[in-house]
């Protein structure tokens, strides 16, 4: 639910003014439209209380009060040399997958105490995601869907990755991540 700022409820405006004091200190504005939801899942059972809040570039998710999320748009240039760099050796590694364009804004995510950049190549049916921790210019994931096998090959695929043990899993994996970042 979409709701202007002056109809949201006090408590809801409290646990918003709170979680800007902590993660935009010293911005003093709130938002003119807060989304509210209410969300079920496995992860929770009893449900939860969303809160989305945008300001300018800066995008906060409280779930029942808390601050579990934490996004800053920011313009390319506005990228540390090293994450880009290491962004860009992602694709020395993927064969067949182009590199693309760097889409703006990039996104600098803030959870569970690490920061990390999401950067977006490419602007067709299939961008490249790479994730980079902030500090430490590791890429934590990249998502490229061009990877995934085929639905014709997806059950071959699949016996053969049960057949492996846990160990042997652990190693097939270790050995394609290594040859992704080895020329």
């Amino acid at each position: 639910m979409d709701q202007p700022w002056s109809e949201l409820k006090d408590s809801y405006k409290r646990q918003i003014q709170s979680a800007l004091k902590t993660v935009l200190p010293g911005v003093d504005k709130t938002p003119e439209r807060v989304k509210v939801s209410y969300e079920k899942s496995q992860s929770e059972p009893k449900g939860a209380l969303g809160l989305y809040v945008r300001l300018d570039n800066d995008i906060i998710i409280l779930r029942d009060g808390q601050v579990i999320r934490s996004i800053k748009l920011i313009k390319n240039e506005e990228i540390d040399e090293g994450v880009l760099k290491a962004a860009e050796g992602v694709f020395v590694g993927l064969e067949g997958i182009k590199q693309g364009t760097l889409v703006e804004p990039t996104q600098l995510l803030t959870e569970n105490g690490k920061t990390v950049y999401t950067l977006v190549f490419g602007t067709g049916p299939n961008p490249v995601f790479v994730n980079v921790e902030k500090g430490t210019n590791k890429v934590t994931k990249v998502s490229a869907h061009e990877l995934q096998d085929s639905p014709a090959n997806y059950k071959e695929a699949f016996k053969k990755m049960k057949s492996y043990s846990e160990d042997q899993f652990a190693e097939k994996c270790s050995q394609t991540v290594q040859g992704a970042f080895e020329g």
